[in-house]
């Protein structure tokens, strides 16, 4: 939701929720 906007980021990173 932060750092994944545009980006296919990995499934949660260190710390980082990036699932929605």
């Amino acid at each position: 939701m932060l750092a994944c906007q545009k980006r296919p980021c990995p499934p949660a990173r260190v710390g980082f929720r990036t699932e929605s």
